[in-house]
C-alpha cells in the first residue's frame, strides 16, 4: 500500500515590526494560534554576512512558508528529513516540476498543542520525495510529500518502505540507500540520482549507487516510476557528493567524490548522462596525476593514489554553473567543526580550479551557538527557487538549504516545541544569498592557495 501526506497548510501572516524584526502568526486548524517570538525572528532575519566580496545572506521567510506543510494535529505524516536535494523534471500540470529527494524521513503523529513530533509510532523510511509544481520561471507550488507504505515491512528489520530500496537480499543485510543528489535530462523526461549506499546497523558507508529513472515525465505518479540501480565506484572512493552537467549543450556530467571521509579534499570525475543511465561506469574519466606528474589530466584509472584534488571542501552538496556570475559555485558547512557554524560558498571559473572560498552565512542559534549539541550539514543550492535574473540588477540571487540534527542522539527532535521555529531541527532551512554579478572581477586570484595543480583562497 502506498501513502502520501494529506496535510493542512499552515498559513503565515508576516508583519514588519521594525528593521530586522518580524513576527509570524500561524493559523491553527484547531482554532489556536502559534507565534514566533520577536527575539527568535530577529536572530533569523538579521543573520547575514557581508563578505569582502559583497555577499549578503539572510533567512528566506517566503520559501520557509512555501514548504511549511504539516499534517493535521493528531494525524500521522511527513515531519522532517535530511538530504533535501532538488532537480527540475518534466510532467505535471505545467510540464515542469521540481523533484525533491530526502534521505532518512520522520513519519509520525504531529501534536499541534505543544508543536512536537511524537516518538510513539515513529517510522523512519530511508528515503522519501516531494513534488513541487513549477512555471516557466520558478517553482513556487506547495510541496506534496510522498512516501511508500508496505504493511509487511513497516517496523521490520528489512526497512520501512523507503521510496528507493536496494534488492531484498541487501535489505536483509541492513543495506539502505540515501539519495543525496541528482540531475535530470535536458528534456526533463528522465533523471539520474546518486545515493549513498550505507549499512544502517552501524551507519558505515559502503559506496555509491546510481538510481536511473527512465521516465519521470509521462508517468505522472512518482509511485509508479520504474528505476534501475547500479552500484559504482569503490567503498573507499565514493562519488555521491554532487553531480551536474559539465556545459550548457552536451550530456557530459561532472561528479564530485572523496577518498574515505576526507571532506576537505574533493576529487572530480566526468562521464556522459546517457552512459551513466545505462550503468556504464567503465566510461568514467578521473582528474588525475597517473604518474605522479605535476600536471593533472583526465584518465580512466581510478586508483586513489593518483586522483588529483581540485580545491574546495565538499560533502553531500551541489555543483552549479551560474550564467549571471560566469562561475561554478557550491556551498559547504563542516559538521565536524564545532567551532565554526558557518556556510561557505566556493566559486571557480573552471571546474578544475582555482577555487575561492567566501563566507556566505552564519548559522544562528540554537544550532550555530551550541555546536557540541547540533550537527549542521547538507548545504545545497536550489536554482529553481531563485527566480529569473532581474535585468540591470547588480546582484545575482541564489537559494540554499541546510539541515541541523542533534549530535549523537534524537531526543531533542521529539521534545515539546521541537517543531517550533526557529529551534526546529531536522527540517530544511532556506537561505537567500545575494552575490555581486561582478564577483569574478573581485576575486584575488593571485593570492589563491595551491591545492594540487590548482587551489583555493580562503576569504
Amino acid at each position: 500500500m502506498v501513502g502520501k501526506l494529506v496535510a493542512s497548510v499552515c498559513s503565515f501572516a508576516l508583519l514588519a515590526l521594525a528593521p530586522g524584526y518580524y513576527l509570524y502568526n500561524f493559523s491553527n486548524p484547531s482554532g489556536g494560534s502559534r507565534q514566533w517570538s520577536q527575539h527568535a525572528l530577529r536572530r533569523l532575519g538579521t543573520t547575514a554576512v557581508a563578505s569582502a566580496q559583497g555577499l549578503t545572506a539572510s533567512f528566506a521567510f517566503d520559501l520557509q512558508q512555501q514548504f511549511e506543510v504539516l499534517p493535521e494535529g493528531g494525524e500521522r505524516g511527513w515531519l522532517g528529513a535530511d538530504a533535501a536535494a532538488s532537480i527540475v523534471i518534466g510532467g505535471g500540470r505545467t510540464g515542469r516540476r521540481a523533484l525533491w529527494l530526502y534521505a532518512d524521513t520522520l513519519l509520525t503523529e504531529y501534536h499541534s498543542g505543544n508543536q512536537s513530533r511524537q516518538w510513539d509510532g515513529l517510522q523512519m523510511p530511508r528515503s522519501s520525495i516531494a513534488m513541487v509544481e513549477c512555471d516557466s520561471v520558478s517553482c513556487g507550488g506547495r510541496p506534496e510529500y510522498i512516501w511508500r507504505e508496505d504493511a509487511s515491512r513497516v517496523g521490520s528489520k528489512i526497512g520501512e518502505a523507503a521510496f528507493f530500496e536496494p534488492p531484498l537480499a541487501e535489505l536483509r543485510r541492513g543495506v539502505a540507500l540515501w539519495p543525496v543528489a541528482g540531475v535530470a535530462a535536458r528534456d526533463g523526461k528522465s533523471a539520474l540520482l546518486v545515493a549513498i549506499r550505507v549499512n544502517v546497523s552501524d551507519y558505515s558507508v559502503l559506496g555509491t549507487t546510481l538510481i536511473a529513472l527512465p521516465d519521470v515525465a509521462s508517468v505522472e505518479d512518482p509511485r509508479k516510476w520504474d528505476y534501475k540501480l547500479y552500484d559504482v565506484g569503490a567503498e573507499n572512493v565514493t562519488w555521491f557528493t554532487a553531480i551536474g552537467f559539465a556545459d550548457g549543450r552536451t550530456d557530459s556530467l561532472y561528479l564530485w567524490g572523496h577518498i574515505g571521509s576526507d571532506k576537505h579534499t574533493t576529487h572530480l570525475a566526468r562521464a556522459t548522462y546517457s552512459e551513466l543511465m545505462r550503468g556504464r561506469w567503465d566510461t568514467v574519466e578521473y582528474w588525475s596525476r597517473p604518474h605522479g606528474d605535476e600536471q593533472s589530466q583526465w584518465s580512466r584509472h581510478a586508483d586513489a593514489t593518483s586522483l588529483a584534488p581540485i580545491g574546495p571542501a565538499s560533502w553531500e552538496g551541489t555543483i552549479t554553473w551560474s550564467e549571471e556570475l560566469g562561475l561554478w559555485y557550491s556551498f559547504f558547512t563542516d559538521d565536524d567543526d564545532i567551532t565554526d557554524p558557518s556556510i561557505y560558498m566556493y566559486v571557480a571559473e573552471d571546474m578544475t580550479g582555482p577555487w575561492s572560498r567566501l563566507k556566505a552565512y552564519d548559522i544562528p542559534g540554537p544550532f550555530g551557538t551550541d555546536g557540541k549539541s547540533w550537527s549542521c550539514y547538507a548545504a545545497k543550492a536550489h536554482p529553481e527557487l531563485a527566480g529569473a535574473p532581474i535585468a540591470g540588477h547588480a546582484n545575482a540571487d541564489l537559494v540554499l538549504t541546510y539541515l541541523c540534527n542533534e549530535r549523537g542522539g534524537s531526543k531533542k527532535l521529539f521534545q515539546p516545541m521541537g517543531m517550533f521555529w526557529p529551534s526546529r531541527s531536522y527540517w530544511p532551512t532556506f537561505v537567500r544569498v545575494s552575490v555581486p554579478r561582478d564577483l569574478r572581477q573581485k576575486l584575488p586570484h593571485s593570492s589563491m592557495v595551491a591545492s594540487g595543480r590548482r587551489g583555493f583562497l580562503s576569504a
